[in-house]
């Protein structure tokens, strides 16, 4: 019947409700749940996928021992299997479980039992009793474990660092003669790690390399995954590159020689980091350039250690003439001529950056280029001031995210605004202005446009029509807000986290106060006690 089975891509989604014997292909990769939900007729399953076995009238899953279905009649499930999944006693009349088995794992319910209550309920007893006795074991091992790994370090007369990563699982982190890896150790196991735990801490101790130490690692499959590592992490293809628990205490990285790409900024809050160690040569590593582009951005090493040298870890990445990234930790920056383009968030995040130079083949500078770069106070361009001013996008997140007024160009200074007006729309200001006053013609002030600044006070044109949503908000500093009578809408809540604010301004009377159009609960963040000041009358919040 294998020929009448819906399958794709690989997946086994449903059997035919007629089958007597129903036969896995090879090429199936999963089976989804209730796949033979009504075969009442099923007496043989045969399956020649490597993934899926038959045993006792039984399939179940080989990787994650999940009992699938059963064939109709009494079953006896076998040892290895751990759980049953939705649908998988839908066809059997009774079942019974072979001695010393871990069936620990029940996903079915009433319906997936064929509506068999005594069913439902012998597989309940028998998880419930393997999970307290399994339960019990892993204390023991734990116990067990504790006094065996405190023995075998005592006599290594090391001090090792240990720590607890999940339940019953302890972590060590080994020392190399540079670097080194945190390992991992189950209780459960303990019985394997106490006969080779003592020899490789001795390696350990007389100075071990760490390309060795890896390779030991490796030979006893101990190596603890990179998201765990307090002080020494392994990138390999399985971890594909990531940090977790420790991030700011990692020392070390080691990437497996199969490793094809790391996660953007994967390092950037790794201030301990000292080493990075690429398992292969100089020219393997520098073939890996979806691997370079995210050390350059977020590691605070500026080398890589291969088996053959060294690799220098450029401050930026260039890929057809456009500037692609920068390293987070770059404090001053000479893009290269030819750039034709610097990328969209090429700086983004670089907060130490101070001061970069432009050369004059730059034409486009893409959104957000310099985002968050709050230190920089010093931009150099190699044209002149009217070749600058024919760059794309030329100030626009120079004006946002930095502290530069001015463009240093070859026959002048270009100046940068200290606001970003689009047909007639506010959409962004420096954020370090003390006095923010918005030119005459802006009619609407942009969604956060105002966010962050620390502007003391902002005096609106007689202009401005709309107030979009949260326009204003975390301005620590600012006291007082002048609005024109000309408003019409205020959208959204504003003023939220503006601690210091409490003096409104309106250029109108009350009843023109009244008449504007606003978001319900508006001022629900202003300062209680805050006051309006109408033309005619004020109101206090």
């Amino acid at each position: 019947m294998t020929s009448d089975m819906r399958i794709e891509a690989g997946v086994l989604e449903k059997c035919p409700t007629d089958t007597i014997t129903a036969e896995i292909p090879e090429n199936v990769k999963f089976i989804a749940d209730n796949a033979f939900a009504g075969c009442a007729e099923l007496r043989q399953i045969i399956s020649k996928s490597p993934l899926f076995v038959s045993k006792s009238g039984c399939l179940y899953d080989a990787k994650n021992r999940m009992l699938i279905t059963t064939v109709c009649g009494s079953v006896v499930i076998p040892r290895e299997v751990r759980g049953v999944r939705y649908g998988g006693l839908t066809n059997c009349t009774s079942v019974s479980f072979e001695p010393g088995g871990e069936f620990v794992d029940i996903k079915c319910d009433l319906q997936d039992t064929g509506g068999s209550d005594e069913i439902l309920d012998l597989i309940t007893k028998e998880a419930e009793k393997n999970q307290a006795k399994l339960a019990k074991k892993a204390e023991m091992d734990a116990a067990t474990a504790a006094a065996l790994l405190k023995n075998i370090i005592a006599k290594s007369g090391m001090d090792i660092e240990q720590y607890r990563i999940q339940d019953y699982i302890t972590a060590l982190s080994l020392p190399a003669d540079i670097g080194g890896v945190d390992i991992m150790l189950a209780d459960e196991d303990f019985q394997k790690w106490m006969t080779f735990l003592p020899n490789l801490l001795e390696r350990v101790k007389n100075g071990i390399a760490i390309a060795e130490l890896v390779a030991c690692c490796r030979e006893h499959n101990i190596i603890l995954p990179s998201f765990y590592s307090k002080h020494y992490a392994v990138f390999d293809e399985k971890t594909g590159g990531t940090f977790g628990v420790g991030v700011g205490t990692v020392k070390s990285v080691w990437i497996s020689e199969g490793i094809k790409q790391i996660r953007s900024q994967v390092f950037a809050v790794c201030d301990s980091l000292e080493y990075l160690f690429f398992e292969g040569t100089k020219s393997q590593y520098e073939q890996r350039q979806n691997i370079t582009v995210n050390i350059v951005r977020s590691s605070p090493v500026r080398f890589v250690k291969c088996f053959d040298g060294d690799v220098e870890i450029p401050q930026f990445v260039i890929e057809n003439d456009c500037f692609v990234t920068c390293s987070l930790f770059a404090e001053s920056v000479t893009i290269p001529d030819g750039v034709r383009i610097i990328g969209e968030n090429a700086f983004g995040g670089c907060d130490h950056l101070h001061s970069v130079y432009i050369p004059q083949s730059v034409t486009n500078i893409r959104a957000d280029a310099f985002s968050e770069c709050e230190s920089l106070n010093n931009v150099t361009f190699g044209g002149t001031v009217s070749q600058w001013d024919s760059v794309i996008n030329n100030t626009r997140s120079l004006t946002v995210h930095t502290e530069a007024e001015t463009v240093h160009c070859a026959d002048g200074d270009a100046v940068i605004p200290a606001m970003l007006i689009i047909k007639n729309v506010l959409f962004y200001c420096r954020q370090n202005v003390e006095t923010v006053v918005i030119p005459d013609g802006v009619e609407q002030i942009h969604i956060n446009a105002l966010r962050m600044c620390r502007c003391r006070s902002i005096k609106m044109p007689s202009s401005l029509i709309r107030i979009d949503d949260a326009a204003i908000t975390e301005c620590d500093c600012l006291k007082s807000v002048e609005i024109p009578g000309s408003v019409e809408e205020i959208d959204g809540l504003q003023f939220v986290a503006c601690g210091s604010l409490t003096n409104i301004t309106f250029g109108g009377t009350l009843s023109r106060w009244k008449a504007i159009n606003k978001y319900p609960d508006w001022q629900k963040h202003l300062n209680r006690g805050a006051v309006i000041h109408c033309s005619d009358e004020e109101i206090e919040i």
